[in-house]
């Protein structure tokens, strides 16, 4: 859980014209163990790019179930201690009762090292014989995320979660290394 810059600077970068989220940190949840596994196999959907292995790429929030593939709801559900990733067949409106959580504890050293500082950097994109480069233009210090902060924003459904859970589809770890990336991402700037 190393902070990026000299231990004390987290850097985000985005190109100038994206829209996209920005991942405060990668953390698996605290139970079970195995769970990246465990989601993989039991909500993801076959990818036709990789032998028909599983994948499972969803984005949650507390506010609501989403709908992945139209079969599974996922939602966050804050409680005293944990933060639980709530699952629903959306077919019959079961709940899933296999529990998945983070502590507040695990959550609570992660916000307050790699989230204390957060220099946020956007950049131009541009093409030079077939290349891309970037031209670093405008940097913004981001401060004041506290524990109690971010509970109130994932309450709040202003930090959204993204399960990207799949399989390596280029290079030597071709279809034998899963890419398990579970984030907690700002919506929009605050």
């Amino acid at each position: 859980m190393l902070v990026d810059y000299k231990g004390v600077l987290e850097l985000k970068s985005t190109r100038t014209a994206s829209i996209s989220m920005v991942t405060l940190f990668t953390k698996a949840p605290t139970y079970p163990e195995g769970v990246n596994t465990y989601l993989r196999e039991t909500f993801g959907t076959p990818d036709p790019k990789s032998n028909n292995m599983k994948i499972l790429h969803t984005t949650m929030d507390a506010s609501k179930f989403n709908s992945y593939k139209g079969k599974y709801g996922f939602r966050l559900v804050v409680s005293e201690e944990k933060i639980f990733i709530v699952i629903k067949n959306l077919k019959n409106d079961q709940m899933i009762t296999t529990p998945v959580y983070y502590t507040f504890d695990v959550l609570r050293k992660i916000v307050e090292t790699k989230c204390k500082y957060i220099a946020y950097i956007k950049a131009e994109k541009k093409h030079i014989d077939g290349k891309e480069h970037f031209k670093f233009d405008n940097a913004i210090l981001l401060s004041g995320l506290t524990f109690d902060k971010f509970i109130d924003f994932v309450k709040r459904g202003l930090i959204y979660y993204d399960i990207r859970i799949g399989i390596t589809k280029t290079g030597k770890m071709l279809e034998k290394h899963m890419t398990m990336v579970l984030v907690f991402e700002f919506g929009k700037m605050i």
